[in-house]
């Protein structure tokens, strides 16, 4: 297996790049083409377990269209995918979750 972190942030990457496609949300075409990079670059180790991280990001409830009231979490993470080292993003994903241990955090 990829490392978690790798795994983790491709996890997301998933769920932002729908995001970005099917919701009304605000992203600069700069935004758009860092993520499809950065999904590009982590897809080729990732291909042999997309089918399962795929069912993973269709089953969590977190990866919705961001309502009005959570447009500013939603470019916070988008800011920090297109920022962020894999092993980097996963470590602020670990850490918001230990912060809010009631918070449901999808991983793979």
């Amino acid at each position: 297996l990829p490392p978690r972190a790798r795994i983790a942030t491709y996890t997301v990457g998933l769920a932002l790049q729908g995001v970005l496609r099917t919701c009304g949300v605000a992203a600069t075409e700069a935004q758009r083409e860092a993520v499809e990079a950065k999904m590009a670059a982590l897809r080729p180790e990732m291909a042999p377990y997309e089918t399962a991280i795929r069912a993973q990001v269709t089953k969590s409830r977190g990866f919705t269209c961001p309502g009005a009231d959570k447009e500013a979490e939603f470019q916070e993470a988008l800011r920090r995918f297109i920022a962020l080292s894999p092993d980097e993003f996963a470590g602020v994903v670990d850490r918001q979750a230990e912060a809010s241990p009631g918070a449901p955090v999808a991983k793979p």
